[in-house]
């Protein structure tokens, strides 16, 4: 009994698995970067949404002091040029 043992379907199997695993491995890679971006446009947005009331805030009470007061009166609650 003679078994004999083709070389070039052992190197057709490990090239077919190295490429499986080629590709497997770059959608992965691919998809970690997709959800990375998107979390980090994600954190933007909310630190940017976070920052929006304060600004507003802060400018509505800039106008209601020069409302009250002139810009040569501001010292008159506190606040200095």
């Amino acid at each position: 009994m003679n078994i004999s043992i083709s070389r070039a379907r052992d190197s057709s199997v490990l090239l077919t698995a190295l490429l499986t695993v080629v590709v497997i491995g770059l959608t992965l890679g691919s998809y970690l970067w997709v959800v990375s971006n998107q979390n980090q446009s994600t954190m933007h947005a909310l630190a940017w949404n976070s920052a929006i009331p304060v600004l507003e805030a802060g400018l509505e009470e800039a106008l209601t002091q020069l409302h009250y007061t002139d810009i040569d009166h501001l010292s008159a609650n506190g606040y200095s040029n």
